[in-house]
């Protein structure tokens, strides 16, 4: 079977927006599909999609999925698996860029089959393909190196105008590759957990993920332990004891320190001011964020923004 590739640079409109999943398949059948698209101030209500890799340049793209939101920047990507349903979303008035990798069932039986057979079973019979399929830990992924890569190769080779089919399929599979064995590291995480079912043990990971992921995509907003159980479906408690034991700090602590972090961002990539900039990233008090910025970075924010950060 000969793979396509199937490039799309604009949106639908949001105003005839009408998701058909028999006429997605018709349109697209076994073909790998890039969206790249360009937009701000913009909505998608509920839809379904195949696995799919999400990522975002030069802004923020929100994704509602089940009972949370995660927000997909440039500092980390989102993994959905096929048949999840989502609602997507962009705030900014500037233009940002979303970029979404779409992979089929094929793709996801040859993976499985290279990664569940022997060498020697893959060489005695190469063509027969497992039926069963990976199912991905859906959450926020932070780049490593080699996705960056391969992402960045993708967006030189690929053009409205068309693309070297080949040499795009290898990068979709080396990616599919890659995200497979960040989903397997994910998967230790998840058997770290002390408890005694392994089930329980991914259960559990996956609900601290969204706990914590919420925070990271969510932190400019007020979050309080109970929301955050909410969100989860964890016990209040519970929740914090695990947190706390698996991540090693607090969903607090964690949210205070996110918050330092993009306000860092913005005080060497802008110039806004200071007290807005703590209003921005989710400080009721500026004062308080001066003090809690001076402890976690050597400096008050007016000195660390003079002197361009620290090396």
């Amino acid at each position: 079977m000969k793979q396509k590739v199937k490039f799309i640079k604009d949106f639908p409109s949001t105003t005839e927006f009408e998701y058909d999943e028999d006429l997605w398949y018709h349109q697209h059948g076994d073909a790998f599909v890039i969206i790249n698209c360009h937009s701000s101030q913009i909505y998608y209500p509920e839809h379904w999609t195949p696995l799919s890799l999400k990522c975002a340049f030069n802004g923020k793209e929100f994704y509602k999925l089940k009972n949370t939101t995660y927000a997909v920047t440039e500092e980390n990507f989102l993994i959905m698996n096929q048949g999840s349903r989502y609602a997507s979303y962009i705030l900014s008035d500037s233009l940002t860029e979303s970029f979404t990798l779409n992979f089929t069932q094929h793709n996801l039986k040859v993976l499985s089959t290279a990664n569940g057979r022997s060498g020697s079973q893959l060489l005695d019979d190469p063509f027969t393909l497992n039926n069963d399929s990976t199912n991905f830990i859906e959450k926020l992924y932070s780049y490593n190196p080699i996705i960056t890569s391969y992402i960045q190769q993708l967006k030189k080779i690929i053009s409205p105008q068309g693309a070297d089919n080949a040499a795009v399929i290898e990068l979709f599979y080396f990616i599919l590759g890659e995200i497979y064995q960040l989903n397997c590291t994910a998967i230790k995480e998840a058997d770290s957990i002390a408890a005694r079912k392994k089930t329980t043990r991914h259960e559990l990971y996956k609900r601290l993920s969204v706990a914590k992921d919420y925070i990271r995509s969510c932190y400019h907003q007020e979050i309080t332990l109970e929301q955050l159980a909410a969100n989860c479906y964890l016990n209040t408690f519970y929740l914090l004891r695990e947190f706390k034991k698996f991540y090693h700090i607090t969903p607090h602590q964690y949210l205070t320190k996110v918050r330092l972090h993009e306000a860092e961002k913005l005080i060497l990539r802008s110039t806004m001011q200071i007290a807005h900039i703590a209003h921005e990233v989710g400080f009721e008090d500026a004062s308080s964020f001066t003090r809690l910025f001076r402890k976690q970075y050597g400096a008050s924010p007016y000195v660390y923004r003079n002197q361009g950060g620290f090396k």
